[in-house]
């Protein structure tokens, strides 16, 4: 065997007992929701099944709450670099990581802001911001303890600047926006058909901006209770004074009771209504065998009383 055949078989040896080795790489698996636990995005918050390679960094971290994209093809060269085998779902170009902790609540915070700009002006507010409110995240571990500093206040125009911060240690956002003065209404549950009466089950009270509500709007939820709607009204909607009446008692080609009354004599007559009429209200009676056409005032369901001068 010359030199040149020994050096060729002998590399071809150190190829063969290189392959065992690298056959033995590690297959790593995607998580379902990656998360930053610390500072930094790992290998092993990113894959499960790393091992020692589980600590090495990839990325810096999202803030808590917070997510980042990070690209398919950088992490597979970096677990193929670390020994580890990886092979990326079809078509999927990154991979979204969520830095550990949570995310303040819009509601959370504007219901800060309202109580706050509320005790400032004794009112009740609707607040309406001018821009994208920024998300306000704390650590996994962190309590929530918001606290709003009013920097300014516009009582005329309602605009405001406010510094709203989730606990000491979290960094603060500022907002800026318009208050508005609103009042708590009554509004219908359901769709209320016409001529039905409306009951207390079917009101709830919702808080309106007060601009938006004109003259005739109503505001007592007792004012609607017992109520007949004069027309289709639909639920979640405000209820305006033309919209209810008093129920009718007496519909329109109804057969009643009429009652004449002079001094201690009483007579009752059937007569036809030629009117609907709640009770209190004034309509025209026909007595259908003479024709003659009378007042009367309705009492009840189907019952009334002729007026004084026709008794």
């Amino acid at each position: 065997m010359n030199t040149r055949t020994f050096l060729v078989l002998f590399g071809l040896a150190a190829l063969l007992a290189l392959q065992p080795v690298q056959a033995q790489a590690r297959n790593i698996f995607l998580k379902e929701a990656p998360v930053a636990a610390g500072p930094v995005v790992t290998l092993g918050d990113i894959f499960e099944n790393t091992g020692d390679a589980a600590s090495i960094a990839v990325a810096t971290a999202p803030a808590p709450g917070m997510r980042k994209s990070l690209s398919v093809a950088a992490l597979m060269n970096i677990a193929r670099s670390n020994g580890l085998n990886w092979s990326p779902p079809r078509g999927r170009r990154m991979i979204v990581v969520t830095g550990a902790g949570r995310t303040v609540a819009r509601e959370d915070i504007l219901n800060a802001l309202r109580r706050t700009l509320g005790n400032e002006t004794g009112s009740d507010l609707d607040i309406a911001l001018s821009e994208r409110l920024a998300p306000i995240a704390v650590g996994p571990e962190e309590e929530i303890d918001l606290a709003v500093d009013i920097l300014s206040y516009d009582r005329v125009t309602g605009r405001f600047s406010a510094r709203v911060s989730a606990n000491a240690g979290a960094a603060p956002v500022t907002l800026r926006g318009r208050a508005y003065p609103v009042s708590e209404v009554p509004v219908l549950t359901r769709n209320i058909a016409r001529g039905e009466t409306i009951e207390p089950d079917d009101i709830a009270m919702v808080w309106q901006r007060s601009s938006r509500l004109g003259r005739n709007v109503i505001t007592d939820a007792a004012l609607l209770v017992g109520m007949a709607a004069r027309r289709s009204l639909r639920a979640g909607r405000i209820v305006r004074s033309n919209d209810v009446e008093t129920p009718k008692i007496v519909a329109k080609g109804d057969l009643v009771s009429l009652v004449f009354i002079r001094g201690a004599l009483q007579l009752t007559a059937i007569v036809r209504a030629l009117e609907s009429g709640a009770e209190g209200d004034i309509v025209r009676v026909v007595n259908p065998r003479s024709r003659k056409i009378v007042e009367m005032i309705v009492t009840a369901p189907g019952r009334g009383r002729a007026l004084a001068s026709q008794s």
